[in-house]
């Protein structure tokens, strides 16, 4: 299984500083792999299906993860699903006609993940 890991660094140490002057922390995120990440929200007035696009296409079809976001304390549950994704956007679908949002939230990591194949066993006459 692959994993990713952040690491916090401070871009401030990679830049010149001055013994008279001080700067604040600037940190970031760096990755161990490339990533892309992407996240919109859908909105859902009696329906139960929605399409939704990224601000942006990905460089291959990401890994996608819905949340269903309700404010109305009295609203039904529903299971939501994923129908279809694209390196652009998608379809998502519910089991009811449902008032609310969907967050959803899409990764993708190009480099491909590590798979194991499982020992070869052999019996010998």
């Amino acid at each position: 299984m692959a994993c990713l890991k952040f690491v916090q660094k401070d871009i401030s140490r990679y830049q010149l500083q001055y013994p008279l002057t001080r700067s604040d922390n600037n940190r970031a995120l760096f990755a161990s792999e490339p990533l892309e990440i992407g996240y919109t929200r859908v909105s859902l007035v009696d329906s139960d299906s929605a399409s939704f696009t990224f601000s942006r296409p990905f460089s291959g079809t990401p890994n996608v993860v819905a949340g269903f976001v309700s404010l109305d304390p009295g609203a039904p549950n529903v299971n939501l699903y994923v129908e279809s994704v694209t390196d652009s956007g998608g379809v998502l679908r519910t089991s009811a006609p449902v008032n609310g949002q969907v967050a959803v939230h899409a990764v993708y990591n190009p480099s491909p993940p590590a798979i194991l194949s499982p020992p070869v066993i052999e019996v010998l006459p």
